[in-house]
């Protein structure tokens, strides 16, 4: 949950990376732990993003907006 100060609400700056989106977009894996991790970035994004600042890279928004186009628009969706 944020923070309170007075009456502002203080959000976390969380800092999002390449792997984050991918998992956000991909079709489920069928390998289990792959698959696990991008349900549980799911769930967390789902649940906690909200509370929270969030923020890229250059970096990452190059390595998203790369590849097949249709999976780079995905990606560029959540950037």
């Amino acid at each position: 949950m944020p923070a309170e100060e007075g009456t502002r609400t203080l959000l976390k700056k969380t800092y999002v990376e390449t792997t984050v989106v991918s998992y956000l977009t991909a079709r489920a894996s069928r390998d289990e732990n792959l698959s696990q991790d991008q349900e549980a970035t799911k769930l967390w994004w789902s649940d906690c993003r909200d509370y929270c600042e969030l923020f890229v890279s250059v970096v990452v928004s190059r390595e998203a907006s790369r590849g097949d186009a249709t999976a780079a628009h995905e990606r560029m969706q959540i950037v």
